[in-house]
């Protein structure tokens, strides 16, 4: 086993018991009583509604915008084959360290020739800063908004959160104008010209990677920002739908950022998914706008739920697809 694997695993591990510490943490403040007749009198066709949506914003709408720089990088994966990979990456995030899930969603979207492989990269990496771009970006926008119900704390960050939504978009600005990338061109021939080969050649790879979104049309390039744009806006409003069922009296602004926080939150690598901290932001950015904290948790259970109910999907494709590798070898 690689000590890169090692690492990953031992750090793996610590984010385990970081968030049983922070579960323990939640099950001693929170009264659960509460929580469960507040879970016990939700609606059913409610939780449906919020589960279709975050299917779509979650696993069929970037499925759509990432086949689009798959097609242009020369990596001939389908629509369907692109939405089970998703699903199957839901499940993998949640049980394996996010090297490791990475490295398996990377390997799927090279295909059986095993080609394409910085190309797979870079779209995994575009893909991420530009999710980070519309919640750091949408966060800065409702934050302007409710400038004047916010919490003292959270005003006090709204520069810093315009500074990132500037940093993701200028990395994304960089991806896609050839006059920006040509602008930065002197970092990659100092790379080559002062590195090390084989630091080079992986220069030469990352150039070539990066130039591939290039060739994005514009009309390609404007359906795809649509496409994240709506899945966070859905995001959002899936979030709503859960909220109105608990009786949460909270607009869509109000809801945008402390899902976008939260999110965020959620996503740092030292809980496993998300456990602990996902309820901990819950509690205190709800609490601020008079939520309780028994129905902050049922909410942040059902947004558990659900992200347990896309993954059991996954393991069901993955099933499937281990059934149809042993068919295939068994004929062979």
């Amino acid at each position: 086993m690689k000590l890169q694997h090692i690492k990953s695993y031992l750090f793996f591990f610590l984010r385990i018991l970081f968030a049983i510490a922070l579960g323990s943490y939640v099950f001693l403040t929170v009264d659960f009583a509460s929580a469960w007749k507040a879970f016990l009198q939700f609606s059913i066709p409610l939780f449906i509604v919020s589960f279709c949506l975050s299917t779509i914003c979650s696993i069929v709408i970037p499925a759509m915008t990432t086949n689009r720089a798959l097609r242009v990088s020369g990596i001939d994966i389908s629509l369907w084959e692109s939405i089970k990979i998703n699903f199957s990456m839901r499940l993998y995030v949640m049980i394996l360290p996010q090297v490791i899930s990475s490295g398996i969603r990377w390997f799927r979207y090279r295909g059986p020739e095993k080609g394409k492989g910085w190309e797979a990269a870079s779209i995994i990496f575009f893909e991420k800063i530009v999710q980070l771009f519309f919640i750091t970006f949408s966060t800065f926008v409702f934050f302007l908004i409710k400038i004047n119900t916010i919490p003292d704390v959270l005003k006090n960050s709204i520069p810093l959160i315009g500074v990132l939504a500037m940093a993701f978009f200028a990395l994304i600005v960089l991806f896609l104008s050839p006059q920006v990338f040509r602008l930065f061109g002197f970092m990659f021939r100092f790379a080559r010209d002062h590195f090390p080969q084989f630091v080079a050649k992986r220069v030469d790879k990352i150039e070539e990677a990066i130039q591939v979104y290039q060739k994005l049309g514009n009309r390609s390039v404007v359906l795809m920002f649509f496409g994240y744009l709506s899945a966070h806006l859905i995001f959002i409003l899936s979030s709503s739908v859960l909220g109105f069922g608990l009786g949460i009296e909270m607009d869509y602004i109000d809801m945008g950022w402390i899902r976008s926080i939260v999110l965020t939150l959620s996503a740092l690598p030292i809980t496993v998914g998300g456990l602990g901290v996902r309820e901990l932001g819950h509690i205190y950015l709800m609490g601020y706008l008079g939520v309780d904290k028994s129905v902050a948790v049922t909410f942040s259970l059902l947004i558990f739920a659900i992200q347990i109910l896309i993954a059991l999907i996954g393991a069901c494709f993955e099933i499937w697809r281990f059934f149809m590798h042993s068919n295939t070898d068994l004929k062979k």
